[in-house]
C-alpha cells in the first residue's frame, strides 16, 4: 500500500524503506531486551507459572547453544512462534549483531519488498 502512495511522490519512498526496517528490528528487539533484562534468575524463581519447568530451561538452553542462528531465522516463518523466538534468544544471551541478521533476512526483507512491489506496479 505504501509503496502505491510512495510512487506519485505523496510519500518519501527512502523513508517508507528505512521505517519498514527499523519497525521490524525494533519490535523483534523488544522480547529480545525483556529477556536479557530479566533473565534466567526470574523464569528459574517465578517461571513454573508459566508452565517453564528447570528442565525446559535446560533443554532450551542446549538446542539454542547448537542451532540459535537458524531457529532465529526459521522461526520468524512461523505463525505464533515469530513473536517468542526472541525470547530464548535473550534468554541465552546470542550475540545482537547475529540476532539483528538473522531477523532481519525472513520478516525486515519481505516488508521492504512489498514496498518496493507497491512502487514498481504503479509505475
Amino acid at each position: 500500500m505504501v509503496g502505491y502512495l510512495a510512487h506519485p511522490g505523496q510519500m518519501n519512498f527512502g523513508m517508507i524503506l528505512l521505517a519498514s526496517i527499523v519497525g521490524c528490528l525494533v519490535g523483534a528487539s523488544f522480547n529480545y531486551a525483556v529477556a536479557l533484562w530479566l533473565g534466567r534468575p526470574f523464569l528459574e524463581r517465578w517461571g513454573r507459572y508459566f508452565f517453564v519447568r528447570p528442565e525446559l530451561l535446560h533443554k532450551t538452553d542446549a538446542f539454542f547453544t547448537r542451532h540459535g542462528a537458524i531457529s532465529i531465522f526459521t522461526g520468524r516463518l512461523i505463525p505464533g512462534i515469530r513473536h517468542l523466538i526472541s525470547l530464548p534468544a535473550g534468554l541465552t544471551r546470542m550475540n545482537p549483531g547475529a540476532f539483528a541478521f538473522y531477523t532481519y533476512l525472513p520478516r525486515c526483507r519481505p516488508a521492504a519488498q512489498s514496498s518496493i512491489q507497491g512502487r514498481v506496479k504503479t509505475a
